[in-house]
């Protein structure tokens, strides 16, 4: 189960900071890495953003647990936004197959400590509009 967070924030550069190996339309690397930091400072160990297809990722580790954060922008994007980029920002607990399959160790939105430091993180921000958050 991924917690999906959806945002706009002019904050970042509306280009790519750095060439993505993978896609260079993805954007998120700089949301990525301040992320990560904003995480670190709040105790996660998070390791630095690397480059995928679908945007930027990076994974922590919190209580004997490991979590895939993925950031995302699409620079092509066109859509209706005011003029405000949108980001999306995706938390996702590692869970083996035999977990997934006997429906085990899965996060909840409402009570799990790293999707509520993502959502405190995004909250504190003054110049982010916080869209949507959904469970995908």
């Amino acid at each position: 189960m991924r917690i999906v967070f959806l945002f706009r924030t002019s904050r970042f550069k509306s280009i790519a900071p750095k060439a993505n190996p993978v896609n260079e339309m993805i954007g998120g690397e700089e949301l990525a890495s301040w992320l990560a930091a904003s995480l670190r400072d709040a105790g996660f160990a998070a390791v630095d953003p690397w480059a995928e297809d679908h945007g930027w990722d990076f994974t922590i580790s919190h209580e004997n647990n490991t979590y895939l954060i993925v950031s995302s922008r699409d620079l092509d994007e066109t859509a209706e936004t005011g003029g405000t980029p949108e980001y999306l920002l995706q938390v996702e607990l590692h869970r083996s197959f035999l977990d997934r399959l006997l429906g085990r160790r899965q996060s909840n939105r409402e009570t799990d400590p790293v999707v509520a430091a993502v959502r405190s993180i995004l909250a504190q921000q003054h110049d982010f509009e916080i869209v949507d958050e959904m469970t995908v």
